[in-house]
């Protein structure tokens, strides 16, 4: 029978997590983005992502798979960041 549909998850913002924001101390501040992430780890997820949206276009179309979905995590993570208020941080 296989499967229905295929979810496939991008990356988060890793700039955003402690595990890169430690490496940032004080003066290293200009590192970071408007929202306060370390800009060049997003940058490289940034990049990650669009390939991955593209592959997924192009696999859906090849293997001709309509129900290959990309899940974009990155973006509700972003606007958690953004307006914590709206999930009630």
């Amino acid at each position: 029978m296989g499967a229905r549909t295929i979810i496939v998850m991008n990356v988060i913002p890793l700039g955003c997590t402690p595990g890169f924001l430690s490496f940032v101390s004080g003066s290293n501040a200009t590192v970071l983005d408007s929202d306060g992430c370390v800009a060049s780890v997003n940058t490289l997820v940034n990049l990650h992502n669009t390939d991955l949206q593209q592959l997924i276009t192009k696999l859906r179309i090849e293997l001709s798979l309509p129900n290959l979905v990309l899940f974009d995590a990155n973006a509700i993570y972003s606007d958690a960041i953004r307006h914590p208020s709206k999930y009630g941080i």
